[in-house]
Parts: structure tokens; C-alpha cells; sequence
């Protein structure tokens, strides 16, 4: 079975069996309390949503979900999430990718332009999102 890590290379990910029932104490770690969780149909399906969602629920932590990330993701699918939270009147203030490569590029782009509702197609290449 393989060990919890984690990987701090620039960002803190962390890995290992169990590990999405600790979401709670890591938003709090952070200081967040409003995540949005970025997902799509297979992990839901899968029933990893509810595993990663369980514990939010019973630590009252209020967070929304967007599981609608497609392969390969369109800039219509993230402005499609960031629409749909808005829509809903909800405020984010951390976001937490569940699932693979297409569920983490929709999340990264999600977190890179909730806030300011830049155009996500102004972001494509290099060096044109800052640290924050």
C-alpha cells in the first residue's frame, strides 16, 4: 500500500489512502472555510465525491461542486463553473480539484479567474497567470 505524502513543489499536494477525509482540517490549516470542489461524472460516479464530501458535511463546512469538467477542458467549460457558482449567489474562497489532469487544469483555471472574471482564453501560454 502506498505511504501518505506530501509534495510541496510549489504547491502543497497530498496523496495517499484517506487522505480526502482530511480536506477539513486542511481548509482549516489554510485558513478557508468556502470551497468550491471541481470534479466530473466519473469520479462522482465512482463514489468519490461522497467520500470527499462526508466529512465537509460533518464538519459544517458549507461548499459547492462543480462536476462538470470535460476532457481536455474548453475555455466554456470554466467559465461554465465559474457561471454556475455565481449564479447560485455562493462565494469561494478555496478550490480543490478531484479527479484527474482535465478535472485539475479546469480547477486551476477556475481559481486563476473566480475572483477577477477574467477571460480565461487571455490566460493560454506561458507566464500569464501570477502567484497569489
Amino acid at each position: 500500500m502506498l505511504a501518505t505524502f506530501d509534495n510541496n513543489l510549489p504547491r502543497r499536494i497530498r496523496f495517499g489512502r484517506g487522505i480526502s477525509g482530511e480536506l477539513s482540517k486542511e481548509l482549516g490549516r489554510l485558513g478557508r472555510s468556502t470551497p468550491l470542489i471541481v470534479s466530473d461524472a466519473g469520479v462522482r460516479g465512482a463514489g468519490v465525491l461522497a467520500r470527499v464530501t462526508g466529512p465537509l458535511d460533518a464538519a459544517g463546512i458549507a461548499y459547492s461542486i462543480f462536476d462538470r469538467a470535460e476532457p481536455e477542458p474548453p475555455f466554456s467549460c470554466v467559465a461554465e463553473a465559474c457561471d454556475s457558482i455565481r449564479s447560485a449567489g455562493r462565494e469561494i474562497d478555496a478550490v480543490v480539484a478531484i479527479g484527474g489532469g482535465s478535472v485539475i487544469d479546469t480547477a486551476k483555471l477556475v481559481a486563476a479567474t473566480f475572483q477577477d472574471r477574467r477571460d480565461t482564453a487571455l490566460l493560454a501560454g506561458i507566464g500569464k497567470v501570477e502567484r497569489r
